[in-house]
């Protein structure tokens, strides 16, 4: 079975609405999962998951996120491949595991020069990488949720760049260095309305009520996962962390 991994920052102004909506979207479209882990914060109302603690130490997302995905791939009780996904991503569609797409939309080049600012530097620096390295340069980082396995990982984008020079773009790192030929689709992520047909959607960062509402209808009943009014320590495992 494959376990799922969700990375969790700080300072969500809905308690965690976007992962409540993501975890209820999980059990209704996609089957052959195991745990869920959620490394970082945990919010209160979070029960039956395996919560590992872990403190950011960056401004910066990816570095973070490589981190966290890091200490996924160094705990022995995961799976050895393990599906990652944002807190804002939902599934509107039945997937099956461990047979979930390499989904990307076209390439690097295409994406830094769209994005004159901290991550358009991080996906130029991720092509520059991988070009030297004579590997593909697809953009694998758009809102959808990937597998990754835990020694590849750690081999292709932990211990691959030099992370204390520059920092990168971390689906494109793994999924190209692998020479994944993926499934090329367009990145749902907005704050309007999700077209008809679309598989996995995702939220901006204050999600309008007409979203919110949208998410509600979708996803009506409470998770397994989820309970109200939970204590923080109850009913949740919890895996110490060293970092």
């Amino acid at each position: 079975m494959t376990d799922l991994v969700y990375p969790l920052g700080t300072g969500s102004i809905l308690n965690n609405f976007e992962l409540r909506m993501s975890i209820r979207s999980v059990e209704k479209y996609l089957t052959g999962y195991d745990k869920i882990y959620i490394i970082g914060e945990c919010p209160d109302w979070a029960q039956n998951v395996v919560h590992i603690p872990f403190v950011e130490k960056s401004t910066v997302g990816d570095f973070n996120i490589m981190q966290k995905i890091t200490k996924a791939c160094e705990t022995t009780e995961i799976s050895d491949d393990f599906i990652f996904l944002n807190d804002d991503h939902y599934l509107l569609a039945p997937f099956t595991l461990p047979e979930f797409p390499y989904y990307y939309m076209g390439s690097l080049e295409e994406s830094y020069r769209t994005r004159p600012d901290g991550y358009g530097r991080r996906a130029r620096n991720s092509m520059n990488y991988l070009k030297e390295k004579g590997l593909p340069t697809k953009h694998f980082d758009i809102h959808y949720p990937i597998i990754y396995n835990k020694s590849l990982f750690l081999q292709y984008v932990t211990n691959g760049p030099d992370w204390s020079k520059q920092h990168f773009i971390i689906k494109s790192l793994y999924a190209n260095s692998l020479k994944i030929e993926g499934e090329e689709t367009k990145d749902f992520k907005r704050n309007e309305l999700p077209v008809v047909g679309t598989k996995v959607f995702s939220s901006q960062p204050h999600i309008r009520a007409n979203v919110q509402r949208f998410l509600l209808e979708q996803f009506p009943n409470m998770s397994r996962y989820e309970s109200i009014g939970i204590h923080k320590n109850e009913k949740r495992e919890v895996v110490a962390s060293s970092i």
